[in-house]
């Protein structure tokens, strides 16, 4: 059962990603889709535990008054997946999914975190991690 659950899951967050690649991947563009359920595939894709936490939490505490409707599915598969991403957090510390090249190329270090920079680069750097996959993160599940 865990099994067709992970995968029904992965297909879900793949597909979402595949469709923000294809409307130019850029998070300030129109979308189909609602802003914070947008953001959270962007979270996704960049394997930044931290903020995905956040945006998720952004999408239930505004479900009554902004719903997500079909997007639920992607919501639910976020969840499944930071789950996931947590338990190799925990052995690897935080920050170790993140795509720190693309967030240092639009923040400051200091506001990443630089510990969580470290286990980026030193999770990665024992992977076989490619830039251009932006599902790289999600085998982590």
């Amino acid at each position: 059962m865990e099994i067709i659950m992970r995968e029904r899951h992965l297909r879900v967050m793949k597909n979402a990603i595949a469709e923000r690649a294809e409307e130019g991947g850029n998070p300030g563009r129109p979308s189909k889709r609602a802003f914070r359920v947008a953001t959270v595939v962007c979270c996704v894709e960049l394997g930044d535990t931290k903020a995905l936490e956040f945006w998720i939490g952004r999408v239930r505490e505004n479900a009554a008054t902004d719903p997500i409707g079909d997007d639920e599915a992607i919501i639910e598969a976020a969840e499944y997946i930071l789950e996931k991403w947590k338990d190799v957090e925990n052995v690897h510390g935080q920050g170790a999914l993140t795509n720190y090249r693309h967030r240092l190329n639009h923040s400051p270090a200091e506001h990443i975190g630089l510990a969580e920079i470290e286990n980026a680069k030193r999770f990665q750097a024992t992977r076989l991690y490619d830039i251009t996959d932006r599902t790289w993160a999600l085998e982590y599940c």
